[in-house]
């Protein structure tokens, strides 16, 4: 891989600079063009361009249609597999629940044990952090034994319902610096700063140079503390630019 990257032109290197960088910047029709490059370069850098200009077009247009995205998926294999997920044929037992879950039919996203009990419990997680769970949901989702349904969403989100509820954060806190890259003490800081009911604002400077997938991340944590007095566009951001086994269910406001 190493030996590839370094036969990448030169040009390539500018676009994903610049792409990262207006993706930090919240630029993100400033970002379009380099990643319109990217996504026609080698595969393995087409595989991370082609989902991080999936999830700039739905941020841009949010009713972006399955068939265009399919066209980005055939670059990429994550974008595939998220796709496969959020839009797959409703009666296969391990969609149907991520499909409710972002309808925000909470109640019968968890109801029944799937065919896969990682993915259900990860199911749980994120349904007991969205808007209007029950208190019986958040019961059960904190019950789950902590290595059960966890990935880099329910790792900060359940961080959040954590701290929220008075469960243990250690655990949580420890998990958050494997999942979170090159900075998460950064991401940490700026999560204790929303949980102490700093600025939001202020505290998201703290995220300016995180990867831009990792802020989404973080947002998603803070709506879960905040709720409806999340800064607007984090709660835009995360809708529409994670996909649906990514988050929580965050209501439109």
């Amino acid at each position: 891989m190493a030996e590839a990257r370094a036969r990448w032109p030169n040009n390539l290197w500018l676009a994903r600079w610049i792409a990262y960088d207006k993706m930090q910047a919240a630029d993100y029709a400033g970002a379009l063009p380099a990643l319109e490059q990217l996504v026609l370069g080698p595969p393995a850098m087409a595989d991370d361009a082609g989902l991080t200009l999936a999830r700039v077009r739905r941020m841009l247009a949010p009713e972006s249609t399955s068939p265009e995205l399919g066209a980005l998926a055939a670059k990429s294999r994550r974008l595939q597999l998220l796709l496969a997920v959020e839009e797959g044929p409703a009666p296969q037992a391990a969609v149907r629940p991520y499909q409710s879950l972002a309808a925000g039919r909470i109640d019968e996203a968890t109801q029944g044990e799937g065919p896969d009990p990682a993915r259900t419990a990860q199911v749980l997680r994120l349904a007991a952090a969205s808007d209007g769970a029950s208190a019986a949901l958040i019961k059960r989702a904190m019950a789950l034994p902590f290595e059960q349904g966890q990935d880099s969403a329910t790792v900060w989100t359940g961080l959040a319902l954590a701290t929220r509820h008075g469960g243990d954060t250690a655990p949580w806190r420890a998990a958050t610096r494997v999942v979170s890259g090159g900075d998460p003490e950064r991401m940490l800081a700026f999560f204790d700063r929303i949980a102490a009911g700093k600025d939001p604002l202020a505290a998201d400077r703290l995220l300016d140079a995180a990867d831009p997938d990792m802020r989404l991340h973080a947002w998603s944590a803070a709506l879960v503390l905040l709720g409806e007095k999340a800064p607007p566009a984090w709660r835009k951001a995360v809708t529409r630019m994670l996909f649906a086994s990514e988050r929580p269910y965050f209501k439109q406001l």
